[in-house]
C-alpha cells in the first residue's frame, strides 16, 4: 500500500522555520506525558478536510493527507501541564502575546519546542515573533490545576466539592527547605512554593473562568481526549515494601506528603515540580492535593541536564544532587534510576512502561485501600495488552474493580479559551481559515458550522468561539476522527488518524469502564460515556510492560557527578574515585552497569549483604564505617561490596558518618517490632557497635551515654522534614528541646497530648514560622509519637528538669530570674517557656516552682505562695528599672 503524503520532512521545516503565505500557526503548549501524541504524523492527519483541498486520510483509496505544512503549522511546547495551562492563561488569546519565544523559554528555561512534526519532529530553541497560545493540554482536567484560595489548606483535598471548587484547593504554601549549605548550585537553596495554577495572568491582566455559565472569551474550554494512566516507580534499591514492590495507597500518600513512610522508613520521596500534570495526576490518585505532594521537598525548580546519560547533573549522586521540583519527565526518570532508595512517578505510555522492562526502575504494585470496595489484600500493576478483553489483559480500560483495575491517572484534556465548537468556520481554496458567516462563503470555499462535540458533547448556542480558527478547526478534526473510530471500529477511513492514533495507544475517554471521580480522584467510578464498541481486543492500547517487580534485574549502578564532592576540595568521592566506584577489595565497579537480582550492592543499606534491609545491619556499617575510616576496606567480609552504592544514603557521592545518621534516623525500621521506625534503639545500637560516642555529640549537661545523639536534631539551621537529617549541630541543648516542642504544640487533634506519626492530617500541620512539616527526628524516644514524652527524654539525656532554663542541671534563683526578665513576651527554654508555647506567663513560673530547688543544695523551696510573690517581686523590678 503506498500512502501519498504531499509534504517532505525537509519542506515542512522550511516552511516551520521561514512561515508560509496560507498556513496558520497553532501553538499548543502542556504535558511532556503526552508529548509523543505530537510527534507523530496522525496528530494533524486530515480526517475533515479542514485545509480545502479535497483529499483526507482514507486508507481505502488509499491516501494520507497531513495539514503540517498547508493549512497550519503546529508548534508544540512540552513545559509540563500546569506550566502549559498558565502560559494559556498569561498568553492566551485574552491577554497575550505579550512576548516573544524567547521569553516564553526564559519562562521555563530548557523547555523543548517541538515544530511541524510529521515524521520525527524538529525541535528548536526558539521560534520567532509574536506567540499566542491556542491550546493548553494536561494530563488532567483543567479544573484539578486551578487553586482556590477562598478557604484552608488540607492535604486530603479533592479538585471538586459539591460540584463547586474545593476552597483552600492547590494552596498549600509550604516552601521547600535547602539541600545542604552551602550549596554548590543555587537550585540547591529551596524557597520553592508548591501551589499550582491560577486563572488570574502572572504579570496581570484579565482572569480567566473555568465557570459553566459563563459564555464569553474569559472561559476556558475543556475537551477531554484520552486516558493518561501513570506509574508509581521505585529503584530496586528502596526495596519498597520490605522488597516486595507493594505498596498501599494510603502508604503511598503518607510517603510524598511527610517525606516518609507511615513506618517512619526514610525513603527518598522524589517529585516534579507543582506545574506537572503527573505529578497533578498521580497525587489525586492518591488522595492528596497535589500542592502537598512535596516528597522531601528540597531544592528549587530544577532542569538538570539534557543529557539522559549524563554523569554531571542534579540527578545523580554528588555535590549538586537535588531529589525535588523536576521540571520534566526525563529527569524525573534519571532520578529515580540513579537514587538507590528513590520512589517517583511517570507516564505508563512510552515511558515508564518499556523503562521497566529495559529494567531501569520498577514499577510498584498499588493496593487500593482508599476505594472502600478493596478487599484487603489485591495489589494491582498496570496491564495494557491485545489478549483479549478483561482486566487480566488490559486493566487500563477494563478498571471497573478496584482489586484489578488500575487507578493511577487521570484525563488528558485540551483547554482552549473559547469553545472549539462555536462559530462558523470557512476555509479559502487556498486552505485559510476565518470566522465568518457562511452566506459569505465565496465559490469553492468550504463552511464548517458550528457543531456539538461528537464525542462529549459541551456546544451551547451563544457560547463564544475560539480567537483562532485553525486551532478550532485542529481540535474539531480530532473529536471527529475519534467518534468515527468510535461508531466503526477499525474503519479503514480512520486508520492513520488521531482517533486510531489515541485509541491504540493512549486509551479514549469513551473506552474505560471507569474514570476518576473529581470529588474524590483517588476512587474510579462507572464512566457513563463508555462504548463498548472501543473495547474490542484488536483495537486496545498496548505498551511492554515488565510483568512483575524485580522480574529483570537489580537496576543499574548509579553514576556520580565526575566533578567530584568539591566542597571540601576533595577531588575523589570517599572509594578514592570519581569516574568508577570501587568495592571493597579494590575491584573497579563502572557507572551504569546493570546490577543482577541478588547482587551484593542490590539493595540500599544491606551492609550484611543477606538481601535485605534492617536493623540487623547496624552493626555491619558501623564496622564498615570504621574500616573506611581506616582505610582498611579489605578487611571487610564482602569483598565485592561498595560502600558508596549501598550506602550513600543523601545522595553527595560518598560513605561518611552523614549517612550513619541517616541510616539511625530513618531506615532502621525492618526488624524492630511491627517493623516500625525505633531511633531511640538506632542510635544506641550505633553506638554500642562502635564502642563509644561515634557522633561526637556533646551535651549542654550531664554525661554521655550510647544513644544520646538521636536528641541532636536541630541548631544547624538546615532542619528539613523528611530529607536527609542535617539538623544537628554537635550538642544537644535547648535549640533541640524548643524544635521537639515545635513538632507537636498546638497540632493535637485527639487529645492524646501529642502528634502520632500514622495520623497524616497530623503530620502534615504546620508547625513553625516557616510553615514547615511534621519532622519525625523530634520522635526522642521511638515511639512514633511526637509528644511531651520527648521532650522528657531530651532532659533525661540532660539530667535535668523542667524549669532549668540555662541546662545548669539546676532549678535556682537564676532561671526564675530569667523567667522574670521575660515575662509576658515571647521566648524558648532558655527565656523561661516550659511548655513550648512561647508565651512566658504564670503557667511556666508555676512548673519552675514546682520544681525549684532541683539540682541544687538541700534546702527546702519557698512555700507555694511566697515564690509566686518572689517571682512577681522579681517581674515588678525588671519593669520599674
Amino acid at each position: 500500500m503506498q500512502l501519498s503524503n504531499r509534504f517532505t520532512t525537509a519542506a515542512l521545516i522550511a516552511v516551520g522555520l521561514t512561515g508560509s503565505a496560507s498556513a496558520q500557526v497553532v501553538t499548543i503548549s502542556g504535558a511532556t506525558l503526552f508529548e509523543s501524541y505530537f510527534q507523530v504524523p496522525a496528530n494533524t492527519s486530515d480526517f475533515i478536510d479542514i485545509d480545502n483541498d479535497g483529499v483526507v486520510t482514507n486508507f481505502t483509496i488509499p491516501s494520507f493527507d497531513n495539514v503540517v505544512g498547508g493549512a497550519i503549522i503546529q508548534q508544540y511546547r512540552a513545559v509540563g501541564s500546569g506550566n502549559g495551562f498558565q502560559e494559556l492563561v498569561d498568553y492566551g488569546s485574552l491577554n497575550g502575546p505579550g512576548a516573544d519565544w524567547a521569553a516564553l523559554n526564559a519562562l521555563n528555561t530548557g523547555s523543548p519546542n517541538v515544530v511541524n512534526n510529521v515524521s520525527t519532529g524538529t525541535s528548536v530553541a526558539s521560534f520567532s515573533g509574536p506567540a499566542i497560545i491556542d491550546i493548553a493540554t494536561t494530563d488532567v482536567p483543567a479544573s484539578w490545576f486551578v487553586k482556590n484560595t477562598a478557604g484552608a489548606a488540607y492535604w486530603g483535598a479533592a479538585p471538586e466539592t459539591g460540584g463547586a471548587p474545593t476552597p483552600g484547593y492547590g494552596s498549600n504554601g509550604q516552601l521547600s527547605d535547602a539541600v545542604k549549605t552551602p550549596q554548590v548550585i543555587d537550585q540547591q537553596a529551596g524557597g520553592f512554593n508548591n501551589d499550582i495554577q491560577s486563572l488570574t495572568p502572572s504579570g496581570g491582566g484579565t482572569a480567566l473562568t473555568l465557570d459553566g455559565a459563563v459564555q464569553d472569551n474569559t472561559r476556558i474550554y475543556q475537551t477531554p481526549i484520552a486516558t493518561a494512566p501513570i506509574a508509581i516507580i521505585s529503584n530496586y534499591g528502596a526495596a519498597v515494601g520490605a522488597g516486595t514492590g507493594q505498596a498501599k495507597k494510603s502508604e503511598l500518600a503518607h510517603l510524598f506528603v511527610s517525606g516518609r513512610e507511615v513506618s517512619g522508613e526514610n525513603l527518598i520521596a522524589l517529585t516534579r515540580d507543582s506545574g506537572s500534570g503527573t505529578r497533578n495526576g498521580a497525587m489525586n490518585s492518591l488522595g492528596v492535593d497535589p500542592s502537598w505532594g512535596v516528597g522531601d521537598n528540597v531544592g528549587s525548580l530544577n532542569s538538570g541536564s539534557s543529557n539522559e546519560n549524563s554523569t554531571s547533573n542534579i540527578d545523580t549522586p554528588g555535590p549538586d544532587y537535588i531529589p525535588n521540583q523536576k521540571q520534566s519527565s526525563s529527569r524525573m526518570e534519571i532520578a529515580v534510576e540513579n537514587t538507590r532508595l528513590g520512589v517517583g512517578y511517570q507516564g505508563v505510555v512510552n515511558d515508564a512502561g518499556p523503562d521497566s522492562v529495559n529494567g531501569r526502575y520498577e514499577i510498584l504494585s498499588i493496593a487500593n485501600d482508599i476505594d472502600a470496595n478493596w478487599d484487603g489484600s489485591s495489589y494491582v500493576r498496570p496491564v495494557m495488552t491485545r489478549n483479549g478483553t478483561t482486566a487480566a489483559d488490559n486493566n487500563i480500560i477494563f478498571n471497573s474493580d478496584p482489586n484489578t483495575g488500575w487507578t493511577v491517572g487521570a484525563i488528558q484534556t485540551f483547554s482552549t479559551i473559547g469553545n472549539p465548537f462555536a462559530g462558523t468556520i470557512i476555509v479559502s481554496t487556498s486552505g485559510v481559515a476565518r470566522f465568518d458567516d457562511a452566506a459569505n462563503a465565496l465559490a469553492g470555499e468550504k463552511v464548517f458550522a458550528p457543531v456539538v462535540n461528537p464525542v462529549v458533547g459541551g456546544f451551547a448556542a451563544g457560547d463564544a468561539p475560539m480567537a483562532d480558527p485553525s486551532a478550532a478547526l485542529y481540535i474539531r478534526n480530532i473529536e471527529a476522527s475519534i467518534a468515527a473510530f468510535v461508531a466503526i471500529p477499525g474503519n479503514p477511513s480512520t486508520q492513520g488518524t488521531p482517533g486510531e492514533y489515541l485509541a491504540s495507544n493512549f486509551a479514549l475517554v469513551s473506552a474505560t469502564d471507569s474514570i476518576p471521580d473529581f470529588e474524590n480522584p483517588a476512587v474510579f467510578t462507572n464512566n457513563p460515556g463508555t462504548n463498548p464498541a472501543l473495547q474490542a481486543a484488536a483495537i486496545l492500547p498496548q505498551q511492554n510492560i515488565a510483568p512483575a517487580y524485580g522480574g529483570v534485574n537489580a537496576g543499574n549502578v548509579p553514576s556520580r557527578d565526575t566533578r567530584g564532592p568539591a566542597l571540601d576540595g576533595s577531588v575523589t568521592y570517599s572509594d578514592g574515585a570519581l569516574t568508577n566506584y570501587v568495592a571493597n577489595d579494590g575491584t573497579a565497579i563502572a557507572y551504569n552497569t546493570v546490577l543482577a537480582l541478588g547482587d551484593i550492592n542490590a539493595i540500599a543499606g544491606d551492609f550484611e549483604g543477606d538481601g535485605d534491609r534492617d536493623a540487623s545491619d547496624i552493626p555491619a556499617m558501623v564496622a564498615a564505617y570504621q574500616a573506611a575510616l581506616a582505610s582498611n576496606r579489605a578487611s571487610l567480609p564482602n569483598a565485592k561490596q561498595s560502600l558508596e552504592i549501598i550506602g550513600d544514603f543523601n545522595m553527595d557521592g560518598s560513605f561518611d558518618v552523614e549517612d550513619v545518621r541517616y541510616f539511625a534516623d530513618g531506615l532502621g525500621s525492618q526488624g524492630r517490632a511491627g517493623h516500625q521506625l525505633d531511633r531511640k534503639q538506632n542510635f544506641i545500637d550505633v553506638d554500642t557497635a562502635f564502642g563509644g560516642n561515634l557522633f561526637g555529640t556533646t551535651l549542654a549537661n550531664g554525661s554521655y551515654d550510647a544513644g544520646d545523639a538521636r536528641a541532636d536534631v536541630a541548631g544547624s539551621g538546615l532542619e528539613a522534614a523528611g530529607w536527609a537529617p542535617l539538623g544537628q549541630d554537635g550538642v544537644v541543648d535547648t535549640k533541640d528541646i524548643d524544635y521537639v516542642f515545635a513538632n507537636f504544640v498546638g497540632l493535637d487533634l485527639d487529645s492524646s497530648g501529642g502528634v502520632e506519626w500514622s495520623n497524616l492530617d497530623e503530620v502534615a500541620g504546620k508547625v513553625n514560622v516557616d510553615g514547615d512539616r511534621v519532622d519525625l527526628s523530634a520522635d526522642i524516644n521511638g515511639d512514633l509519637v511526637i509528644d511531651a514524652s520527648d521532650v522528657d527524654e531530651v532532659l533525661a539525656i540532660l539530667e535535668t528538669t523542667y524549669g532549668d532554663s540555662n541546662l545548669d542541671g539546676a532549678v535556682d534563683l537564676i532561671d526564675l530570674s530569667t523567667l522574670a526578665s521575660n515575662f509576658g513576651g515571647i521566648a524558648g527554654w532558655s527565656g523561661g517557656s516550659f511548655n513550648g508555647f512561647g508565651a512566658v506567663d504564670l503557667i511556666d513560673l508555676s512548673v519552675l516552682a514546682s520544681n525549684f530547688g532541683f539540682g541544687g543544695p538541700p534546702a527546702p523551696a519557698p512555700e507555694p505562695a511566697s515564690f509566686v510573690l518572689l517571682g512577681l517581686g522579681a517581674l515588678a523590678l525588671r519593669r520599674g528599672r
